[in-house]
């Protein structure tokens, strides 16, 4: 099946994108001015996110990946999402946006500037998968969030379970340097805890070093997932779900029919996964839909606190993502062009957007008669093609970072 390019509405549309030639971009990073932001890279293979984390490449949740490497690896060390359901008296797995979808299905990849949406549509199985990402905006914690839709397009009520998330997370701590060249090692010195909680927290226990004085973590990066209000359990030991499948191609103990949510874990010394897990029962033309979240947080009970705030909010994720959008359309509103051509549109607000990210947006900051201009969202953002840019996105309010005069005068 050949790729298809479209613009339509606000989006870059590319059918049966895992056909295309393989591309790198990254999410912008602006959280506003009052938010803390993430670094989020994509390749349109698998479910397109390739890498993300806070600060720089020192502090990635998903392990950063040159683009050669990440177009290779994504489609298994990205997000995954398998459905389980029953036929003919079997257990049959279903995955979702692989590389070799079946001759029935449609995979439908939209770019937006805030956002990276998915959709795959399987007539023989009669269900429609939707996958949107983006950054939660004006938060006081960097987070990124994800939705998954599983929409019944079939005659027949759809009854299974479904597994969703990342079969391997990188413990908060750990540098670039040490996790490309001694992770068996470091291995050691990973940690879950609060998995009782369904609020796991990955982490390393101390810092890995030889000084003589221990320094203990307390930071770490942590993940949660809400169907229908409530938090749901999370797996975080990759053989309760993949067994003796070392290179996560497939779901071997899942796909056995085995209740994986019930077999005990473990949380230390390995690099754990983070899988939600639901039993599903969806009626023809409706739809359930999962909300996860990925974030980093100083202390564990940071993370719980705003648990408890996303709970609260019945719609958080879709209110999040509203904001999200409403935001970057503030940013490039200066720039617009409004004329005939929908391409030349859609083009003066990315190209602003694009140098916004290198040499900043003036922002004006009066007290009283006083009046200084602060350039926001200013610094270097990196680049799966261009692997030696050390990037940084500080996860501060006001955030900045590294760059290059050469970037602010090309602005």
């Amino acid at each position: 099946m050949k790729p298809k390019f479209s613009l339509k509405d606000d989006a870059f549309m590319i059918e049966n994108y895992n056909q295309a030639r393989p591309f790198s971009s990254f999410l912008p990073g602006i959280a506003g001015v009052f938010g803390k932001p993430m670094w989020v890279f994509y390749t349109n293979r698998g479910q397109c996110i390739s890498s993300f984390g806070v600060r720089n490449k020192n502090g990635a949740m998903l392990e950063f990946y040159p683009a050669n490497k990440a177009y290779a690896l994504t489609p298994l060390l990205g997000f995954r999402t398998f459905l389980r359901f029953k036929k003919g008296g079997k257990w049959q797995v279903y995955e979702p946006f692989r590389m070799m979808a079946c001759s029935d299905c449609r995979q439908i990849l939209r770019i937006r500037a805030h956002e990276v949406e998915l959709e795959e549509i399987n007539r023989l199985l009669g269900l429609r998968i939707t996958v949107v990402v983006f950054n939660a905006p004006n938060e006081d914690l960097p987070v990124l969030v994800r939705q998954v839709r599983v929409e019944n397009i079939g005659k027949q009520i759809f009854k299974g379970e479904l597994v969703d998330g990342l079969p391997q997370i990188v413990p908060f701590g750990l540098d670039e340097a040490l996790l490309k060249q001694m992770s068996r090692t470091m291995e050691a010195f990973a940690e879950v805890p609060h998995l009782d909680e369904r609020l796991p927290f990955f982490k390393l226990k101390t810092e890995p070093s030889d000084k003589p004085e221990v320094q203990w973590i307390e930071g770490g990066f942590f993940s949660f997932s809400l169907l229908g209000g409530k938090s749901l359990q999370i797996l975080v030991d990759p053989e309760s779900l993949f067994g003796t499948e070392t290179s996560f191609q497939e779901p071997l103990l899942f796909a056995s029919g085995k209740p994986v949510s019930s077999l005990p874990q473990r949380t230390e010394s390995r690099f754990d996964c983070a899988f939600s897990c639901a039993p599903l029962q969806i009626p023809p033309r409706h739809s359930e839909r999962l909300s996860s979240f990925y974030g980093q947080a100083d202390t564990w009970g940071d993370a719980s606190a705003f648990r408890q705030r996303v709970e609260v909010s019945s719609s958080y994720a879709e209110a999040k993502r509203d904001e999200n959008a409403s935001m970057l359309a503030k940013v490039t509103d200066i720039f617009a062009i409004h004329s005939a051509s929908p391409e030349l549109n859609a083009y003066s607000r990315q190209s602003y957007l694009d140098n916004v990210l290198r040499g900043g947006q003036p922002i004006i900051l009066a007290d009283g008669d006083i009046s200084q201009v602060f350039h926001g969202y200013s610094r270097k953002h990196g680049d799966m093609e261009r692997d030696y840019n050390f990037f940084e996105l500080a996860p501060t309010y006001f955030s900045q970072g590294n760059g290059n005069f050469r970037d602010v005068n090309q602005n």
